[in-house]
């Protein structure tokens, strides 16, 4: 515990008095604070009368007032490592002594460097510290280049040195009283004006430059006359005079002025320090793109997003809005993120996107009920700029809730209306209005049905690539990495937590064995569901070496039904076979889920078995929150839809046959969440025909 006061009364002069103990310190008789404590050195205690509180002064309840603030997390919990560069680290001028005792007051712990110190003393200092900022003192020619490939933040007031560190060349000043704010959508400069901003007070001349030749990357929040004063360069942008920046760099306008910063230009410093120190957002991966256009003969829209998603590495196919359903099938299952580009209609795109567990992004004003978002789709916002955004949320973290300009003009586009879904997540709005939403896989949608998968509405229906600021895109960019799995959470299908249905795979054919392939990902410790549906009674003999058995059985010797689960080893094999005698045709799907009770697995199953075009599956019983409801069916002959199973409120996995006609056999599955443990109610398989059919439910526990 740090003493943060002693007493100064014999016979306890000098020992501690008020103390103070920051969280994670070590205490007393063992263990760590979970939070700040303070001892205060007055109460009753060992005897001691109470302090009455009337008789404290003005100090005393000034000190309890900030324990209170302190203990509750005001003040500096921590020290962020900052390298400032001085024209003498031993002896400083007066005012850089000033900025250091200003930038501590920020909570920063501030190492003093020598301008002219060497190569090597620079390079030891950056590797311990987390920014830099280099004061206007400093004598411009000592620093050279050795913090031009530094890994850290730097910010500097020195435009001398502008090439140097790359931000620009050429010596241009002048004498001006205002910076005029240009872009007040950068961290740096959001919640200030456009427009001109006194920078000090009194009155004092801005005499800085960053030269005539920019950095291409630069981007410019500050001017001065012709001059560009205050500018920003993101990690990787290009340098002037080539290369690219290895961190953050910020020029700002104040140098020997800097007893005159007020309050303004104070505070414009702060968060250039706290911008500079803070690591960009991590760039999105790769992925494979499936963009849903209204023509494969593409707009100028489609053209420029193609381009754009290729210049991000991404991989991007194409498929005209009314392709079939098994073509979408193929094209999704082959994709890592869906976009519905605003050129595609809704009535050509129908449901075939609608059931994909697969992260969708949608554009398409008729398709904003379709998958989810509210009950209205003729609701619309005109805007340039989102005047709110979530500072949590993967899309839109960088922002850090302030506004953000997204297209050069404003422009009309649909946005969720009516009966909103209530997990909606509001990441974008505009003047109050909810545009950019998102659903989480699993999070309830506005007609109470789960979302299969992630998706998200981007409200850019009209918006070409032309028409977007850098910010816009983005927004793009993470929208789709959102969509795609980035930021936590997600997956193939499941719950926002619990088991997570990840892929299956699946095979059809005619004689005593099926060969199914191992799902694509398994690693140790997956759930594996396997299903076999064949035609005719094998219930004697259909068998899965290696698997553990849920239920066998056959409905009037017409179609027998298999279900078994197993979790995966470390050496499984490639494909898994199931057997039975006496040739037969079938099919059979394999499952992999995860986010399972790795202990029980499977914590309840019932079936059941019958005739008819609906196909009851039958309820279960769950005694654990957060399961997972599975529902498989097996089905004589070939009387489904190809791909959905028809379970009204539930996800597909599949539906799927073993051939055309009499003989054949046919089975599907799907899946909802159940937050609450309880009874799940029977739901329906939907056959085109009257058939025999086993069915069989399973209640998948979450890891504990």
């Amino acid at each position: 515990m740090d003493p943060v006061g002693t007493w100064a009364e014999a016979p306890w002069t000098g020992k501690p008095a008020l103390m103070a103990l920051p969280q994670g310190a070590d205490l007393v008789g063992g263990g760590t604070a979970t939070e700040r404590r303070v001892q205060i050195p007055w109460g009753s205690g060992q005897g001691a009368t109470p302090v009455a509180l009337d008789s404290l002064s003005d100090d005393a309840r000034t000190i309890i007032k900030r324990s209170i603030e302190w203990a509750g997390g005001a003040g500096c919990g921590s020290l962020t490592p900052l390298l400032m560069v001085v024209s003498d680290a031993i002896t400083p001028t007066s005012t850089e002594t000033a900025r250091k005792a200003l930038i501590e007051s920020w909570c920063y712990q501030v190492t003093l460097i020598d301008d002219d110190d060497g190569g090597g003393d620079y390079d030891s200092a950056v590797a311990l510290n987390d920014v830099v900022y280099i004061s206007q003192e400093i004598t411009d020619v000592n620093p050279g280049d050795r913090l031009r490939d530094a890994t850290i933040g730097v910010v500097n007031e020195e435009y001398l040195i502008s090439a140097d560190l790359g931000i620009g060349a050429g010596t241009g000043s002048g004498f001006y009283n205002d910076m005029n704010v240009v872009d007040n959508t950068h961290y740096i400069t959001s919640g200030f004006a456009t427009g001109a901003l006194a920078l000090f007070d009194p009155a004092y001349d801005i005499y800085t430059g960053t030269g005539f030749t920019l950095a291409p990357d630069l981007r410019v929040l500050g001017e001065a006359g012709s001059m560009s004063v205050l500018v920003a360069l993101e990690t990787g942008g290009a340098l002037y005079g080539g290369g690219t920046a290895a961190g953050r760099r910020v020029q700002v306008p104040w140098g020997d002025d800097f007893s005159a910063l007020n309050a303004d230009g104070q505070a414009l410093m702060r968060r250039a320090i706290e911008w500079a120190g803070t690591p960009p957002p991590a760039p999105a991966p790769a992925y494979n793109v499936l963009l849903i256009v209204g023509n494969l003969t593409l707009s100028s829209k489609d053209v420029g997003y193609k381009a754009l998603m290729e210049s991000w590495g991404h991989t991007v196919t194409l498929i005209d809005d009314g392709d079939s359903q098994a073509n979408y099938d193929t094209a999704m299952d082959a994709a890592d993120v869906i976009l519905a580009s605003g050129s595609a209609l809704g009535s050509n795109m129908l449901n075939k996107a609608t059931y994909t567990t697969k992260g969708l992004v949608n554009e398409v004003s008729g398709k904003i009920d379709n998958f989810g978002f509210s009950s209205s789709t003729s609701a619309t916002a005109n805007f340039d700029t989102f005047s709110k955004t979530d500072a949590t949320h993967y899309i839109t973290e960088s922002f850090g809730g302030n506004a953000v300009t997204v297209f050069t003009a404003s422009l009309t586009s649909p946005v969720p209306g009516g009966t909103l879904a209530p997990d909606l997540q509001n990441v974008g709005e505009v003047t109050g209005t909810l545009a950019l939403g998102t659903l989480d896989t699993g999070a309830t949608r506005y007609d109470g049905n789960p979302s299969p998968g992630r998706r998200a509405h981007l409200p850019f229906t009209s918006a070409e690539t032309t028409d977007m600021t850098a910010d816009g895109k983005i927004i793009l960019q993470r929208t789709l990495a959102w969509a795609a799995g980035a930021g936590g959470g997600g997956g193939g299908g499941g719950g926002p937590t619990g088991v997570v249905f990840e892929a299956f795979t699946e095979a059809a054919d005619n004689g005593t064995s099926l060969a199914i392939n191992k799902p694509t990902g398994t690693v140790v410790g997956d759930l594996l569901v396997a299903a076999v549906a064949t035609d005719g009674n094998t219930t004697a003999s259909l068998a899965a070496a290696g698997w553990t058995v849920v239920n066998v059985a056959d409905q009037g010797g017409a179609v027998t039904f298999g279900v078994w689960w197993k979790l995966a080893g470390a050496s499984e094999s490639s494909t898994y076979s199931f057997t039975w005698s006496g040739s037969e045709q079938a099919y059979g799907w394999i499952m992999r889920f995860t986010g399972h009770d790795p202990a029980s697995p499977v914590d309840a199953n019932s079936n059941d078995a019958g005739s008819g075009a609906a196909a009851t599956s039958p309820s279960v019983t769950t005694t654990v929150d957060n399961a997972l409801i599975l529902r498989l069916g097996g089905f004589d002959d070939d009387d489904i839809t190809a791909g959905d199973p028809g379970l009204s409120g539930h996800t597909a996995i599949n539906m799927g046959d073993s051939g055309n006609g009499p003989a054949t056999a046919s089975g599907g599955s799907g899946f909802v969440p159940q937050p609450a443990a309880g009874v799940s109610g029977t739901a329906s398989f939907s056959l085109t025909g009257s058939e025999q059919y086993v069915t069989v439910t399973l209640g998948i526990a979450p890891a504990p």
